[in-house]
């Protein structure tokens, strides 16, 4: 939670509020934040029950991946409800599409589902988001190379560990003949959608 809240307070965003159930994570998150955010612990399908046509844009971080299909339609549903129109749900989950996807789904006894791109498009549908991308990593940025490289560590900046990721994936893909090829092959899957 907090670590979302700090990116889009860089960014220049207000009005943010953090939801969890954990009341460690929410204790931590209030500790460590502006106190001018709001955090709420409580479970993310209930916050989610009293708010309708109230906000721009909704995250849900590492959350739909420990719920059954039905339940995740179910949060799906109430954050399209409690958007506004045109608003958008920004969801990250790990990525079945990457060759370690059984790790990242059994690595927590607490995941019951996983998610590769095409899957969750469907479930966005059903719900009625549109207009889904995928959120790819940068895999190479010159100004970032320039500035963090060094003499002693020349590759420092670019992105070398995404760019072999990437290339190995579409090469195992190839290889199998797998089509449509994902977007994404990082250990998490970053997708937006839209409420119409």
């Amino acid at each position: 939670m907090g670590n979302i809240i700090v990116f889009v307070i860089y960014y220049g965003y207000k009005n943010l509020t953090g939801v969890d159930i954990s009341e460690k994570m929410c204790k931590i998150a209030r500790e460590n934040l502006p106190k001018e955010i709001k955090i709420i612990c409580i479970d993310a399908l209930e916050f989610l029950r009293n708010i309708e046509n109230n906000t721009y844009t909704l995250t849900i971080i590492d959350l739909i991946e420990h719920m059954n299909v039905h339940k995740a339609y179910n949060l799906l549903k109430l954050c399209y409800n409690a958007l506004y129109k045109g608003g958008s749900v920004v969801i990250r989950t790990p990525n079945m599409a990457n060759i370690f996807a059984p790790y990242s789904r059994y690595m927590d006894i607490t995941h019951i589902n996983g998610f590769t791109e095409w899957s969750l498009f469907q479930l966005l549908d059903v719900v009625g988001f549109c207009d889904h991308q995928v959120i790819k990593p940068k895999v190479f940025s010159y100004e970032k190379w320039r500035r963090n490289r060094s003499l002693t560590h020349p590759w420092r900046g670019l992105e070398l560990r995404e760019f072999i990721n990437m290339t190995f994936h579409k090469f195992l893909f190839w290889l199998h003949g797998q089509k449509p090829l994902p977007f994404s092959f990082s250990f998490n899957l970053l997708v937006q959608s839209w409420k119409r």
